[in-house]
């Protein structure tokens, strides 16, 4: 097709970026405008709590103050303060909603009496003005957050995307950071496939930095790609040695392609895995072999030499930090199911490859890890979109489960391998 516009969907996983920590004010250190507009929530009814303090993370401002200035909640001096502060461009307005959106994550914090020094929050998950149906979790420090396999909690937001409202789940991670301020990572970012010339490339963008995109061949190492990669709302890049114009819209959430010419580029769009939505590969359907050698010991590792056994497929990159950092987890399943199950890993090599057997080696993994195959089937197949991804693949040879994170392996596997 001749395309116009290539959109942009919010997937999980770590972002171009990483992991990147923002620090999060408490309310009573916003300005009174602000604070006039994040209304208190009741907090008295929360049990068990000492020392309590309100934070709010404000995903949009221009879509927070807009809105309240609509709704005459705020005048429009008040509003064109907050635009001269933050430097908007006000004709930017037309791509936001006059309706009031969720795009405020609240947060309660405080610590329990007999605990003087771990925190503990509330995150208002479903935002509907109350902690009181929201779970209690514990907030580690920022390096701790991939090692101790903490689950991100899903909120939901929402966004004003080509003229309409849409709500989505997302996926954050609250943590100390070095300085002890509370910070927020996504475990989301924007992300969409073409095909060019027959060669598939990934469009990505991360939640938080909407000023720019990256173009890519298409690999899912996400760990951090270099920034140098950027392309600034206007910019070009090289696909195939043909220089292509490129123009990403954050507001719509879209890019174009032209050719040197300003004419549009012939490219196919491929879909993309949302947020909420895991059925891209079935389950309950045969699973396509994999083969190549182990990095180990130089052995032919396929998915069929495991037949009658339970196998668990770790698709994942030596330079993804929270597949590294996944690893004593997958040894300890497998040390837990040596008789019943094999995990297969299944490795894009980003650096050498004697530094990923080094990685093994640290690690203690015994369990094969082949190359991630080329052939384009097998990419598409398991439609592989983000690191680590993990699929579980019955003796019968049916894949069970897909897109697992390693957090939730335990009791998936109790489920089905002491059932």
């Amino acid at each position: 097709m001749k395309n116009s516009e290539i959109e942009l969907s919010l997937v999980e996983g770590l972002g171009p970026r990483g992991v990147t920590n923002m620090v999060i004010s408490s309310v009573d250190k916003e300005d009174q405008t602000t604070q006039k507009l994040l209304k208190n929530y009741n907090t008295q009814n929360i049990q068990g709590l000492e020392d309590k303090q309100e934070f709010a993370y404000i995903l949009n401002r221009f879509q927070f103050y807009y809105q309240a200035f609509k709704n005459g909640d705020i005048s429009k001096e008040d509003f064109y303060d907050q635009a001269n502060k933050y430097q908007w461009n006000l004709e930017d307005s037309i791509y936001l909603s006059k309706t009031p959106l969720k795009n405020v994550i609240r947060i309660l914090v405080g610590k329990r009496p007999e605990d003087n020094e771990n925190y503990l929050c509330i995150v208002d998950a479903n935002q509907n003005g109350t902690y009181e149906d929201d779970v209690i979790r514990y907030i580690p420090k920022i390096k701790s957050v991939l090692g101790e396999n903490i689950q991100p909690i899903a909120v939901e937001v929402d966004f004003y995307i080509n003229g309409s409202a849409r709500r989505s789940t997302i996926k954050t991670m609250l943590s100390f950071g070095y300085q002890g301020n509370l910070g927020i990572s996504f475990y989301s970012f924007y992300l969409s496939r073409i095909r060019y010339k027959g060669q598939r490339f990934i469009i990505c963008s991360d939640f938080l930095d909407r000023q720019s995109v990256y173009i890519l061949p298409d690999m899912p190492y996400f760990t951090q790609i270099p920034r140098s990669r950027r392309i600034f709302g206007i910019g070009k890049v090289v696909l195939l040695q043909d220089t292509l114009n490129v123009v990403y819209s954050k507001y719509k959430n879209t890019i174009n392609l032209t050719d040197v010419h300003g004419d549009p580029v012939k490219i196919e769009i491929e879909n993309t895995i949302s947020a909420n939505d895991h059925n891209i590969v079935n389950i309950n359907i045969p699973y396509l072999d994999i083969q190549g050698k182990n990095f180990l010991n130089d052995e032919i590792v396929s998915l069929d030499k495991y037949k009658n056994k339970w196998r668990l497929l770790y698709f994942w990159s030596d330079n993804c930090g929270p597949c590294i950092q996944s690893l004593p987890t997958l040894n300890k399943i497998r040390k837990n199911y040596l008789k019943q199950l094999e995990i297969i890993g299944i490795v894009d090599i980003f650096w050498k490859k004697e530094n990923f057997v080094k990685i093994l080696k640290d690690n203690k993994v015994t369990w094969p890890n082949i190359e991630s195959p080329k052939d384009s089937k097998i990419r598409e197949f398991y439609a592989v979109q983000a690191y680590p991804t993990i699929y579980l693949i019955s003796p019968d040879g049916e894949i069970v489960k897909n897109y697992l994170t390693t957090g939730e392996l335990e009791d998936v596997l109790k489920n089905y391998l002491t059932n």
